[in-house]
């Protein structure tokens, strides 16, 4: 697998450790985990994308490696008027276990060193409560 699999593995790997079977995970152009295209309506669940971004160079030589950084955002969708528990649980978790600061996920040998999680405001998107968590990360290939 080329780098950009192996970030993107790391990240996902993480997320998918963390809640393996107790909320449906949706990534991009995936089905969920479950099998399904789409989360069931009114059930919890979480979504995940990956930004990629910049890429730079930290060595002066000619073939040194890159310092990629980017965003990955997982957002929370839970119930509208369920209240906030179920949501912020996940949010803790997301921030203080799968991607705290300096944690570092390795796949085949590429490292990936989370830099922030933060959580954005919540807000009612149609028939769900949505909070997105912005990942930051880089790492050196």
């Amino acid at each position: 697998m080329g780098d950009w699999s192996n970030i993107e593995g790391a990240l996902v790997e993480a997320l998918v450790t963390e809640f393996t079977t107790e909320y449906p995970l949706i990534f991009e152009n995936e089905p969920e985990t479950d099998g399904t295209a789409k989360a069931p309506e009114g059930n919890t669940h979480m979504e995940a994308f990956l930004l990629p971004g910049e890429t730079q160079n930290i060595e002066v030589s000619d073939g040194g490696k890159q310092r990629a950084i980017g965003v990955f955002q997982v957002t929370i969708r839970t119930p509208l008027y369920q209240g906030k528990y179920e949501m912020n649980t996940i949010r803790d978790r997301i921030v203080d276990t799968a991607y705290l600061r300096n944690k570092v996920l390795t796949r085949s040998g590429t490292n990936v060193r989370i830099l922030t999680s933060v959580p954005e405001q919540s807000s009612e998107i149609g028939s769900f409560y949505t909070m997105p968590v912005t990942i930051n990360w880089q790492a050196d290939i």
